[in-house]
Order: structure tokens, then sequence, then C-alpha cells
């Protein structure tokens, strides 16, 4: 672990310094894989991927294309608007894998934490009225859910919520929920598992 022989990224990373993890409590307890970072930096992973892409030029232009379309139809920057409001903090949990529908889903979800609550709920308010799908809503718990119903089987409803200045992204509607169940009741989070304690 000879610093000078480390990439700048891993670097950075072991000299992060340690932060409570308040993640834990958005986790439900039957999570089989969580993972959690509290020191990610965004715009360096960005930088280190076009670097990589570097070596592939065809690959390279296909992507940037297909951000280039993103930014178009959303009316955004992910420079400007999107990595300002992304904090540090991201991670995720699998609970299992769906085979009820067409095809075997994994029931996944990410969050990351948001520098600025309001000003992300803005940008997603902004990015959904100009949606690729139509987007639904629903209440659980005095928490939003917006979610897409696929109909590719059960459960198939990717969807986000805010839970504290999280941002939940899953692609399960009950996925979110659960995360809601855990954060309101640590009986039903990781906190409650005596391995984790």
């Amino acid at each position: 672990l000879d610093e000078k022989y480390m990439p700048s990224g891993m670097r950075k990373a072991l000299a992060c310094q340690d932060l409570a993890n308040d993640t834990l409590k958005l986790v439900p307890v039957n999570a089989i894989a969580y993972n959690w970072g509290g020191c990610y930096d965004f715009e360096q992973s960005w930088n280190i991927v076009k670097k990589g892409l570097s070596g592939n030029p065809e690959l390279a232009k296909g992507i940037g294309t297909f951000k280039q379309k993103l930014e178009k139809h959303f009316h955004i920057n992910f420079k400007r608007d999107v990595l300002p409001l992304l904090d540090h903090e991201i991670g995720g949990y699998l609970t299992d894998v769906d085979m009820q529908g067409t095809y075997p889903f994994p029931r996944l979800l990410v969050f990351v934490k948001m520098q600025d609550r309001t000003k992300a709920e803005r940008l997603l308010d902004k990015i959904t009225q100009n949606p690729v799908a139509a987007l639904q809503s629903e209440e659980y718990s005095h928490v939003n859910i917006h979610y897409i119903s696929l109909s590719l089987g059960t459960n198939m409803d990717p969807g986000y919520a805010f839970l504290g200045d999280y941002l939940l992204v899953a692609t399960s509607r009950q996925l979110l929920k659960r995360s809601i169940d855990a954060y309101n009741d640590s009986m039903r989070s990781l906190f409650s598992d005596d391995a984790v304690e």
C-alpha cells in the first residue's frame, strides 16, 4: 500500500475522514448484498471513465452521443446541473432476483446523498415533466414515490423517492417501500441485525 504506486482515486479514498454510516437505516434486514462508500468523487470517476474510453473512440463517441441526447431531451447539463447536487456518499443493496416476470429482474436499490435535496427535487421535477414513459406517484408513510409501471411482470415498476438527504432509485416500488419501512422502524433495518451490530 505504498502511496506512490497507488492511483490517485485510491489515494483519495484512503485519505477520507471517518464517517458515521447512516445508510444502514435505509437497508431492510433481508438484504443479501450491501455496499456503501462515504468518499465517492463523481467528477473524478467520470474523468476516469473518459480516460478509459480514449482507447476505444467508437464506444466513446456512442456514449457521448447518448449523453448529448439525454441532455437535450431533458433540457439539462450533467456537469452543470447534476454533479453539484451529488454528495460523496453512495451505495445500494440487493434483496433477491424476481423470477416471476418475463425475465429475471434483480431487486436492487441504489442511494446517493444529496448536497441540496430541494434543488435535487426541482431537477427531478423538471426531468419528469418530459419523461420517457408515463410517471405515476404514490404516497407511502408520508413519502412521495414516483415510478413507472412496466408491462413485463409483477413488481416491474422502477422508481425513486427521497428519504432525508438521500435519493433512492430502485428497480421496484415495493423495494422503495421496504426502505421506507426500515427508515421508520430500526427493527426492520440492518441496525437490528446482530452480526451487523
